[in-house]
């Protein structure tokens, strides 16, 4: 990003749907994973025009340029214990800052909402990134798209500042 980009972070719209999808696959296959496994997590990283119309679920997007450049997603359907249930950039936006700013986005939408904490079933490449953001580990959980492989169980406590505020 140069200083003649323009970065907006706005609400998905329920047209971003397949954008989305395309996104988080692509993202995904930033980790050293064969196409195999790409193709089994594509259920579970497609996003449905409905699913980003839901009041439950907050999808937000960060443009670049007018581009959607990396979105998230938070399921706000556990009292107090909401799920983090997507976080993924653009490759070519990777390591300049914008997982951050939609990171904190999101924590400070989850905390205008009343949330206390905020869950990641995270991907393993994908844990120090949250550690960074302030999540610790508290467990695993099973996959749900591969059979037998477990994922970092993350929490980070929204009674935590959020860096910027």
């Amino acid at each position: 990003m140069t200083a003649q980009t323009t970065t907006q972070i706005r609400d998905a719209r329920a047209a971003d749907a397949a954008t989305l999808s395309a996104l988080a696959l692509c993202s995904k296959a930033l980790w050293p994973y064969d196409e195999t496994f790409i193709a089994a997590c594509k259920d579970e990283l497609t996003y449905s025009e409905a699913q980003l119309k839901d009041p439950n679920l907050v999808f937000r997007v960060a443009e670049i340029d007018g581009a959607i450049a990396a979105f998230a997603a938070l399921d706000l359907r556990c009292a107090g214990e909401e799920e983090v249930l997507a976080l993924f950039v653009d490759p070519a936006f990777v390591r300049r800052g914008l997982g951050q700013r939609l990171w904190d986005d999101a924590v400070r939408m989850a905390i205008s909402r009343g949330v206390r904490a905020l869950q990641i079933a995270s991907d393993p490449y994908a844990e120090p990134f949250y550690a960074a953001m302030g999540a610790r580990r508290v467990g695993e959980i099973a996959s749900q798209s591969i059979a037998g492989r477990v994922l970092p169980l993350m929490r980070y406590s929204c009674t935590d500042s959020v860096r910027g505020t």
